[in-house]
């Protein structure tokens, strides 16, 4: 697929995520529930664009999401989903995990998504949204505002 085509996950999502915040506006609390998944497209290897290692170490691609539900488990839709093609560390990067940037690393993808949420939080005064992670490493765990997104 070119770079330049409208064909992406966000445009994809675009509508289900209007209805998703349509939705969300109608509860008190919701759980914004991240998560991700390695996709193994190891049996293609003709297709192009896929990542050679992904977290689980086969050919393919990594999915993140953010899910909303309600206390009570009923989902409400996708707020927001990526699908990345992981690039490798070179060989020749001998940088520490802590001299990286933290845009640089593959866990940003959660601050990212918090920050989205948070956005939409911020336009819903009456609509608690608390951002459900599993365990990820404590230098992206915390609070973050609107303004620093």
């Amino acid at each position: 697929m070119p770079e330049d085509s409208e064909v992406t996950v966000d445009n994809i999502l675009r509508s289900h995520r209007d209805r998703t915040i349509r939705r969300i506006l109608e509860q008190k609390t919701v759980l914004c529930v991240q998560d991700g998944s390695d996709l193994n497209y190891s049996g293609l290897a003709a297709w192009t664009g896929l990542a050679e290692k992904t977290g689980a170490k086969s050919r393919g691609l990594h999915l993140h999401t953010m899910l909303a539900i309600s206390p009570s488990g009923q989902p409400l839709g996708v707020l927001r989903a990526q699908c990345l093609a992981p690039e490798p560390r070179a060989p020749e990067d001998k940088r520490p995990a802590f001299a990286i940037p933290i845009k640089e690393k593959k866990t940003f993808v959660w601050i990212e998504h918090h920050r989205d949420m948070a956005t939409v939080a911020a336009d819903m005064p009456h609509t608690r949204l608390i951002d459900v992670r599993r365990a990820v490493p404590k230098q992206i765990c915390g609070t973050v505002s609107p303004s620093q997104a």
